[in-house]
């Protein structure tokens, strides 16, 4: 399937603490993008916390744009959990997050413009990173 151009996956467990600010970062982004190119797919492994919860209050507010996947494995562990969202991710290129990853204020716009430039030649699109702590204070930058 390919209704999307880009579809973000977040695999979790047990990710209720982080995966709040994760997705506030993706959909603080909703206005400024065409919401026909992305999708947020959450891939969770039947976490016993709050963590679909949380995901599910946010898919009501988006709910064409925001999925969630509930594996009913225990034994999925990440490899299985990162399989399962490729498998079930409607975009045309996939884009892996952690729960705990938040994205710069015009990240996905930036992606979605390389995607247009390039898609023809794309196989693969590696991005900058930095590391933050919890109060997203800068530790150091990586590329």
């Amino acid at each position: 399937n390919q209704d999307y151009l880009l579809t973000i996956g977040i695999p979790t467990y047990n990710g209720e603490t982080p995966i709040r600010d994760s997705i506030e970062s993706i959909i603080s982004q909703f206005s400024d993008i065409n919401m026909s190119n992305v999708e947020l797919l959450i891939s969770d492994n039947n976490s016993n916390d709050l963590t679909v919860d949380i995901a599910n209050k946010y898919k009501l507010l988006y709910p064409n744009n925001i999925r969630i996947v509930n594996n009913q494995q225990d034994d999925l562990k990440l490899d299985g959990n990162l399989l399962n969202l490729f498998k079930n991710a409607k975009g045309q290129f996939v884009w892996i997050l952690s729960d705990d990853d938040v994205l710069e204020k015009i990240a996905i716009n930036y992606v979605i413009s390389i995607i247009k430039k390039y898609k023809n030649d794309l196989g693969v699109i590696m991005t900058n990173y930095s590391e933050c702590d919890y109060q997203l204070q800068y530790k150091k930058k990586k590329s």
